[in-house]
């Protein structure tokens, strides 16, 4: 009798430590309790991710607030329901979207517990979408107020419905979401002062401002829209479309001329509504010339279209020889093949190659990195990734835009000389002459230390 007395006060006390030390928070008490486990996620065990914003600078932290209010408002909440949502993020995470609490029970921005973690996990990697980001967790809270939530619609009617934009209307936010959303330990205490925090911390900050919407409109369709606070800078979309060069924007859906440009930032005073001008690219419709080069060939030319594949090539022949391929010009070249695109707008002539010998393959290919920061007086060396085709020998070169800059050597190896950029290009040439070429642009830049002895012990005399 006195050892099931004892039993049952150890049950009782452990259930009351959990729901205390917050095992429960932010889960809305979920039927089904799944601890998460040191196998399974071994970094929720570690120091640096428990309680919130450790590991996260100033500057990232501000910048994943201001993502979240401008989510926020973007979804259609007032200023002060994202007042009170984000004062309860920053009790749960501090922002943090790698915050793990609850003794690695809770995860994320707003510490989803247990189910809610995996549920969470499952939407973002349906949905193509990162579960570690603030951009991901934010579409799964949305997603859990669309009905993902049991109670998820009630709060997104309420919220919508019934808090008014003033500081009262925060506090308000705060509390409802800490208590239907959050769901924490002693609801009523904790409720209470977060919409307090909401009202005294945030609305000063954020309720203040006028957010702005511009909606980006393409083929009648809602391509974007995006919030920002007026007088705010917003660099605009660029789009593409098969068969129709982008213009730019205009405010207008009847006019053919853009007054805004794509991929440039403007200042947003207004709500807005930008729609997609397009122009219909005319094809550029040329002739190729085929010179067989000793050869005989059946087709002498063709009409091909600029920026589109050429299509079936003619095959020459000739007495003892074997065809190699059709190449931009007499001698090297580039290699055409029927899936290669017309680069050029006019007439132009391809050349055909031969060989005594048999054809035993191509380089098709050459990729450098698209950039490379090298600091001043340094040396790197650049690999080139090669494609051809097995047991063709080549010859690769590299050679610099501006080697007062950026030198390279026949290895290609980089030597920074001096601060600027330039562009180093890697050619390769295969047994026929045939090349193929990358690029990658070198930006070289001084070291802090550097730049100290450039400025303080004039060295831009000396070094």
């Amino acid at each position: 009798m006195r050892r099931k007395i004892i039993k049952i006060l150890s049950i009782v006390l452990l259930f009351n430590f959990m729901f205390a030390s917050g095992v429960y928070a932010s889960g809305n008490q979920p039927s089904a309790f799944k601890k998460i486990t040191y196998e399974a996620y071994p970094e929720a065990f570690s120091s640096a991710y428990l309680n919130g914003a450790q590991g996260l600078t100033k500057e990232q932290i501000e910048k994943n607030k201001a993502e979240i209010f401008e989510y926020l408002v973007s979804i259609g909440f007032n200023t002060a329901t994202a007042c009170g949502i984000m004062a309860n993020i920053e009790c749960e995470s501090s922002f943090n979207p790698n915050a793990w609490g609850d003794n690695g029970t809770s995860y994320g921005i707003c510490q989803w517990h247990s189910s809610r973690f995996e549920d969470m996990k499952q939407y973002c990697q349906q949905q193509g979408l990162d579960y570690t980001t603030v951009h991901g967790q934010l579409r799964y809270l949305k997603a859990e107020l669309e009905g993902r939530l049991y109670n998820g619609v009630s709060i997104r009617k309420y919220l919508k419905e019934n808090i008014t934009n003033t500081p009262e209307g925060a506090c308000e936010a705060g509390r409802y979401w800490c208590y239907y959303y959050e769901v924490p330990a002693n609801r009523d205490e904790v409720s209470k002062k977060r919409g307090e925090k909401a009202q005294n911390e945030y609305w000063p900050v954020y309720g203040v401002k006028n957010m702005l919407t511009v909606t980006f409109m393409s083929d009648g369709a809602v391509f974007s829209a995006k919030t920002v606070e007026e007088g705010k800078t917003l660099k605009f979309d660029t789009l593409t479309k098969s068969g129709y060069d982008f213009l730019g924007w205009s405010t207008d859906p009847a006019v053919a001329i853009a007054e805004f440009s794509g991929g440039k930032t403007y200042i947003i005073r207004a709500d807005v509504i930008l729609y997609a001008v397009w122009q219909k690219i005319v094809p550029i419709i040329c002739t190729v010339n085929f010179d067989p080069m000793g050869g005989e060939v059946e087709t002498s030319d063709k009409l091909v279209t600029f920026n589109e594949k050429y299509g079936e090539l003619p095959v020459p022949e000739r007495e003892n020889f074997n065809f190699v391929g059709w190449y931009t010009a007499a001698d090297a070249g580039k290699r055409i093949t029927e899936g290669s695109t017309v680069e050029i707008k006019t007439e132009h002539t391809l050349y055909a190659r031969w060989t005594t010998g048999s054809v035993k393959g191509f380089v098709n290919n050459v990729t450098l990195p698209a950039s490379i920061t090298v600091k001043y007086k340094d040396s790197v060396g650049i690999t080139p990734i090669i494609e051809k085709d097995e047991g063709v020998e080549c010859q690769i070169s590299f050679t610099s835009s501006d080697p007062d800059i950026v030198s390279v050597d026949v290895m290609g190896n980089l030597t920074a000389v001096k601060k600027g950029r330039a562009a180093v290009t890697c050619t390769v040439t295969d047994e026929y002459g045939g090349s193929v070429s990358a690029v990658t642009v070198v930006t070289v830049k001084y070291s802090l230390i550097q730049l100290l002895i450039k400025i303080l012990l004039f060295g831009w005399i000396w070094y």
